[in-house]
């Protein structure tokens, strides 16, 4: 699901806890939330990027910006694309349509940028992320003061060898709504479970 806010996916999080513990699905004690920031680099591996080192990333790898990218809404033939890569999906793919990780775990590496529930640092990218996205405004906090949140793993319309890296973080206001931000749950298993 994309064109929901973080703020939505921590609703819905909490109406599926509900339903599914009245179902007797899960435990009085489980429930669901999205993942940490840790939790999802544990989840997408300790690669350079969630399919490898390789650069561009090979066919199976993920819902990227590749060549296919440029067909579609008006406007787009101009876009970068990453070069020498095309998918099948112009904009957000079906889930699992590309090769699981080591984990089993679908998309940890584009289609739509995952919310975390983590609040943004600066100090969360590294010193040479943070030199290359120089002229990129990523504040810890909006001007109403309000705490960003981090996202992870880019998105069908990301091209850059840096953005689209395992140890990259976005951020973004927990309000926001865009085409390709997403989320993924954590089932949080309690001690009644």
């Amino acid at each position: 699901m994309v064109c929901v806010s973080l703020t939505d996916a921590e609703a819905f999080a909490a109406w599926l806890t509900s339903e599914e513990r009245a179902k007797g699905l899960i435990g009085p004690g489980d429930r669901y939330r999205l993942p940490t920031d840790a939790e999802w680099s544990a989840a997408c591996g300790l690669g350079k990027y969630p399919w490898g080192s390789a650069w561009p990333p090979p066919a199976d790898a993920g819902n990227f910006c590749g060549s296919e990218s440029k067909t579609g809404p008006a406007n787009v033939a101009s876009w970068n694309v990453i070069g020498g890569f095309q998918d099948a999906y112009e904009r957000t793919a079906p889930v699992a349509q590309f090769a699981e990780n080591k984990f089993g775990l679908y998309d940890m590496g584009g289609n739509v940028w995952e919310m975390c529930s983590s609040e943004y640092q600066n100090t969360m990218n590294s010193l040479e992320i943070r030199k290359h996205f120089a002229t990129l405004d990523q504040n810890e906090k909006s001007s109403d003061g309000k705490a960003n949140r981090v996202l992870r793993g880019g998105s069908w319309c990301d091209v850059g060898h840096t953005s689209l890296q395992s140890s990259y973080r976005y951020a973004n206001l927990p309000t926001f709504r865009f085409i390709f931000f997403g989320f993924r749950l954590v089932l949080e298993v309690g001690s009644g479970g």
